[in-house]
């Protein structure tokens, strides 16, 4: 309930922001979420094995959801600024790998793969949409996986956890038995599920049910009707934050609105797809739904960014001026070719 809170504060503080201040704001904002990382890793509480909350006054904040938010407003403020940045490697797309490499080494010293995986897919998602060359975003995307390959490789945990995905009953009461559990939440929910509030499996059955597996309950308890329903409304989000992202004319709410519409459609896409194993576990939320307060307060933030950009003046003041004085230029010219006739008559 707090996080709904602060969420919704958040969009109140935002949409009367001027677009140009959040804008000039990228920076610092991106800067304080590695700070914040950082922190973590001295100051922070560590919970199941990992290390990823900083307790703030009895709230935990979680950085590396910020580090979501925070890198697409910075990804678009720097890619807008010009367009050879984003056609080149060096002045665009190095600067940017630079950053989120830190981002990375921070996040894999908590250990937390499933967030590298969701701001990876975000990065070459902004990189896609900003217009990078393809040659860049292959051979990023062959190096990234090669590094991801080795991360599992190394880690006897997660190869586990990628071995279960393949085969979960080869281990049904260790590395299987999440998934598995999902599968039969899902499973028992039928077509209209067994009521709000009786699901069976998150009576200690389903490990982490109020977060990386809450599709899973929802489909025990509303079926395969509340399932649909789910992803209706999420289709319906990401269908109007790409309209709005459309109807832009200025680079930096086009790739703003976009960038946090797809960020919130890879996170949604890969839990519901991890609940039904068709991806291996990841620890990836549920935007909106799953339980957690830095995770629902960034997901709302979000909205209300889309919400600012989508009341907004399609042109910024500057790019008027641009306007202007871009006709300003063609009537002079009209009218000096104009004297140039007049004369070569005389």
């Amino acid at each position: 309930m707090r996080g709904v809170l602060l969420g919704f504060t958040g969009i109140f503080i935002i949409t009367r922001l001027r677009l140009e201040f959040i804008k000039k704001m990228s920076l610092p904002f991106v800067l304080l979420s590695i700070i914040l990382l950082a922190l973590v890793l001295f100051i922070g509480v560590e919970r199941n094995g990992s290390k990823r909350w900083l307790e703030l006054a009895g709230f935990s904040l979680q950085p590396s959801e910020l580090c979501k938010l925070s890198l697409v407003l910075f990804m678009s403020s720097y890619l807008s600024e010009s367009k050879k940045k984003v056609k080149s490697f060096w002045l665009g797309v190095f600067p940017l790998l630079f950053l989120v490499g830190i981002i990375f080494l921070l996040i894999e010293m908590q250990p937390d793969l499933g967030t590298i995986i969701a701001i990876g897919l975000i990065f070459m998602f902004m990189l896609y949409i900003a217009g990078t060359r393809a040659f860049h975003l292959i051979s990023i995307f062959i190096i990234g996986l090669g590094i991801g390959i080795f991360q599992v490789i190394e880690k006897p945990y997660r190869m586990a956890r990628m071995m279960s995905f393949v085969n979960p009953w080869k281990d049904p009461e260790s590395s299987g038995f999440q998934i598995i559990q999902s599968l039969l939440a899902l499973g028992s929910g039928g077509l209209w599920g067994m009521g709000i509030g009786q699901s069976r499996q998150k009576l200690f059955y389903l490990p982490e049910q109020h977060t990386d597996f809450i599709f899973a309950i929802i489909g025990e308890e509303l079926g395969f009707a509340g399932c649909l329903f789910t992803i209706m409304l999420f289709l319906i989000f990401i269908y109007s934050g790409f309209r709005i992202a459309l109807s832009r004319k200025d680079s930096f709410s086009f790739l703003l609105a976009a960038g946090l519409t797809g960020s919130i459609a890879i996170q949604a896409f890969v839990n519901m797809s991890v609940a039904s194993g068709l991806l291996p576990l990841t620890g990836m939320t549920l935007p909106f739904i799953s339980f957690g307060s830095t995770s629902m307060i960034v997901s709302l933030c979000s909205v209300g960014l889309v919400l600012k950009i989508s009341a907004s003046p399609p042109l910024k003041e500057p790019e008027r001026r641009e306007v202007k004085l871009e006709k300003s230029l063609r009537k002079i010219s009209r009218e000096k070719t104009y004297n140039k006739r007049l004369y070569s008559r005389l």
